[in-house]
């Protein structure tokens, strides 16, 4: 079974080999390797076309208008000739046994849509943080249904939002269903397209193994940006987006779906407030916050919410490692 993987790229001239150097060690070698250049104003092209010279699988699409990841990955996706389309962002990497292990996982259990785990990664501390989701159970993949799609895409409200999971899709899948990501959304239409999916009746199976290391915008350990990511953040066209699904029938007819939609549409509202805080609490300090907190109160119940949640897994962290370094002394 082939595979292409598909590299969207967009003032990336600094960090663009990173991407590619990690596919050419793959052992499953990609058929093709198709970087998009979403019409950077850099030398992202000039770049790409170098390392291409070099590496045959490389091949380089030029868009002559900004279209966002979205639209680049459309494109890419319309190139490709693999039997299976991956996708990788240009700032992020890929184990070397990912493209066979997902492969070999989708074959077995003819899904249409392959995921993994996340290594998650602080660029600027160079260090993986942790994984995307906890090991639980002793099977050693799952699938991912529509209701648990959404239940695990509520913003902070779950572990691991499975919007940022990084798939592979059967190629034939794509086009019979026509599934394309939307170009009007440049925050989270991934979220749109993996939902598409499955409302189609696609067959996801993700595996609790980790093999994509994906590049956190904002350092957990570094408390620094990575300085690689181009996404604008935008909360609120997400919720949006979000609250238009409530109008489709197949969301609309069923109340559990329905008030997934809702609890995600709740969660995209506090990262989007959250955000706020910040920028007023960095800008005016903490007085400031605790007025918005005062005038009001579903803020304040999400603040304390929030401020509980990092308590506590700061303390199961301590806990943790105490465990580890008992566990580590030799017994007398």
């Amino acid at each position: 079974m082939s595979v292409s993987v598909i590299v969207p790229a967009y003032n990336a001239q600094d960090f663009i080999c990173v991407a590619p150097a990690s596919l050419q060690s793959q052992t499953l070698a990609p058929l093709e390797i198709i970087v998009v250049n979403d019409a950077s104003t850099d030398e992202t092209a000039k770049v790409v076309g170098s390392a291409a010279t070099e590496d045959s699988r490389i091949r380089l699409i030029n868009l002559e208008s900004n279209l966002g990841p979205g639209g680049a990955r459309n494109a890419g996706i319309e190139a490709a000739h693999g039997d299976w389309i991956a996708l990788l962002d240009a700032d992020d990497r890929f184990a070397p046994e990912r493209l066979e292990r997902l492969v070999k996982l989708g074959d077995e259990t003819n899904a249409d849509i392959v995921t993994d785990n996340l290594l998650i990664y602080d660029a600027v501390a160079r260090k993986i943080v942790r994984q995307g989701f906890r090991r639980k159970g002793d099977e050693p993949h799952f699938n991912v249904t529509l209701d648990s799609f959404l239940y695990n895409a509520a913003g902070e409200s779950t572990e691991c939002d499975f919007g940022l999971l990084m798939p592979i899709f059967r190629r034939k899948t794509l086009l019979e269903r026509r599934l394309h990501y939307p170009v009007s959304l440049r925050h989270g239409e991934d979220f749109h397209l993996m939902l598409d999916a499955l409302l189609s009746g696609c067959v996801w199976v993700c595996t609790k193994d980790a093999y994509y290391l994906y590049t956190e915008r904002m350092g957990s350990i570094s408390k620094a940006a990575s300085g690689m990511s181009r996404t604008k953040v935008n909360y609120r066209a997400m919720r949006a987006a979000t609250d238009q699904l409530l109008s489709r029938p197949q969301i609309s007819s069923n109340p559990r779906l329905r008030a997934l939609v809702a609890r995600r549409s709740n969660g995209l509202k506090w990262l989007d407030a959250k955000r706020d805080l910040i920028v007023k609490f960095k800008s005016e300090g903490p007085a400031s916050v605790l007025k918005v907190c005062a005038k009001d109160p579903w803020v304040a119940w999400n603040v304390g919410r929030f401020l509980f949640r990092r308590v506590s897994r700061k303390l199961n962290a301590l806990g943790h490692a105490a465990l580890e370094s008992r566990s580590s002394q030799p017994l007398r």
